[in-house]
């Protein structure tokens, strides 16, 4: 005898469920609700004593207390916008990574980094 397709799709979506109330039931978060963070770089390619701007977005934080940290290889950085914005000043020419870490609760929650290539001065042609 073949099972309708509607008491398949039924007890799939049972199982489902039963597997996001179980989770709930033991504070374990879901996969999709895992808070992260997205970086954007104004620029990645600079000259010494370029600054660059790194913004950040996060979501699935749900309302609950979101900071974020910087932290960077080299360079100043300074933040504004609750450290949703970061500026990184870079002195001295070398491959740098600047990264944002999330933290909810006090808890680290995700990071991501970018690469920041600095480049010297070119010397002015006599």
């Amino acid at each position: 005898m073949k099972t309708p397709i509607n008491t398949k799709i039924s007890a799939l979506i049972l199982v489902g469920l039963a597997s996001f109330v179980g989770a709930c039931a033991h504070n374990e978060p879901m996969i999709a609700d895992q808070p992260r963070i997205m970086i954007a770089a104004s620029n990645t390619d600079l000259v010494v004593g370029d600054t660059t701007t790194l913004t950040i977005s996060s979501k699935n934080t749900l309302g609950r207390e979101a900071d974020v940290e910087w932290a960077t290889t080299g360079g100043k950085i300074s933040t504004e916008d609750n450290h949703r914005v970061a500026r990184v000043k870079f002195d001295a020419p070398g491959t740098y990574t600047v990264t944002a870490r999330l933290v909810v609760n006090k808890a680290q929650l995700d990071a991501k980094s970018v690469n920041i290539n600095v480049r010297p001065l070119r010397s002015p042609q006599p």
